[in-house]
């Protein structure tokens, strides 16, 4: 049976990776000068953080590896990356993933 382990407060180090689209095309997005991802918290704020390239950007792909003090708060978060580069900015669609508490 396949583990299926929710992700708790306090939980780092496991990745956010995101694929942008064009409809129903991967983006190339290999020309990318800014790569982020937002997070929104379960109390509204936003967290900017800097992602990084799966591969080389021509798979629409990024990923950021969560750090430590980031997952605060219990309840639902939402993630959305963005990309710009010369002539272009882009996100890809919100995410929402549920983050569990602890004892």
């Amino acid at each position: 049976m396949p583990c299926k382990k929710k992700l708790q407060v306090g939980d780092f180090g496991w990745g956010i990776r995101l694929t942008f689209m064009d409809c129903v095309a991967v983006r190339d997005i290999s020309a990318a000068t800014i790569k982020e991802v937002i997070l929104g918290k379960p109390d509204g704020t936003k967290l900017t953080k800097p992602a990084t390239f799966v591969t080389n950007g021509t798979d629409g792909k990024i990923q950021y590896v969560v750090e430590a003090g980031v997952i605060d708060q219990a309840n639902y978060w939402e993630v959305q990356g963005h990309a710009s580069g010369p002539g272009f900015e882009t996100f890809t669609e919100v995410v929402r993933f549920e983050i569990g508490s602890n004892i």
